[in-house]
């Protein structure tokens, strides 16, 4: 459960964690507002976990954060409040049919639909005056003294990070072999971006 692991994103959970709303209210809200989704749980505990399941992969994992939030905004107008922790990319949802373990109570299916398209969602988000907004993505250019000096070096050293596991994987110091290359690549992207040794 590690989202460095996860490679394409299907799906998207909703649920409101507040122990003050029963069950059957969550239903009732989640339903009048009109969110197109694929399943809804009853968790065995104090939330139904609602599923939205897109008949494409998300594009990124900077692309799911701006659906999930564009559709939380959404939900807001229903006075939903989705709990923010189910956004992460590798957040379990719950299985129906079986029994939770802490509250011994079954975990049930209350519905199950098709899966959404992201047109539909978008008409969704447009009709509760919610836009949809493109990540913002900095791509830094080659090495040019002094180019990228507006740049944080924190910034610098995750985009380093992440061109040298696009081609090597991530690092791991219990490597069998491959480590000394991963580093020396790793120390080139560095330069590439005029992140200086001290940085």
């Amino acid at each position: 459960r590690v989202t460095e692991n996860v490679t394409k994103i299907t799906s998207l959970l909703f649920e409101v964690d507040d122990e003050n709303i029963s069950i059957e209210e969550q239903v009732e809200m989640f339903k009048k507002s009109g969110l197109p989704f694929t399943t809804m749980v009853n968790s065995g505990g104090k939330s139904v976990h609602v599923i939205v399941r897109f008949r494409e992969p998300i594009e990124s994992k900077e692309w799911q954060e701006q659906w999930w939030n564009a559709i939380a905004n959404g939900l807001l107008k229903h006075n939903i409040v989705a709990d923010r922790a189910a956004r992460l990319i590798v957040q379990l949802s719950r299985v129906p049919e079986t029994i939770r373990k802490n509250t011994n109570k079954p975990q049930t299916l209350i519905t199950i639909q098709e899966r959404i398209s992201f047109d539909r969602m978008r008409l969704w988000l447009t009709q509760n005056d919610v836009k949809l907004q493109a990540p913002k993505v900095y791509v830094p250019v080659v090495y040019e003294l002094g180019k990228n000096d507006t740049v944080p070096a924190t910034k610098k050293f995750k985009i380093a990070n992440k061109w040298t596991q696009s081609k090597y994987g991530p690092f791991s110091p219990y490597m069998v072999s491959g480590a000394h290359m991963w580093l020396f690549n790793f120390a080139v992207n560095c330069f590439k971006l005029d992140l200086s040794e001290s940085q």
